[in-house]
């Protein structure tokens, strides 16, 4: 199941991918911030990744 989820009101363009929640060394990849996400849509990706976490647990 992929789940992508389009950002909203935001500068930065494209999806978050949530079934590709790994850890990512930043350090090693140059980051960059770029700008924080409204809180409606970091609430909205927080409770779709509980619930692929809790049908991954059934």
């Amino acid at each position: 199941m992929v789940k992508k989820i389009p950002l909203q009101k935001t500068k930065t363009s494209g999806s978050v991918l949530l079934d590709q929640l790994v850890t990512i060394d930043y350090n090693a990849r140059n980051f960059k911030f770029v700008e924080t996400i409204p809180s409606a849509l970091l609430r909205h990706l927080l409770s779709v990744t509980a619930m692929i976490f809790q049908a991954n647990e059934e």
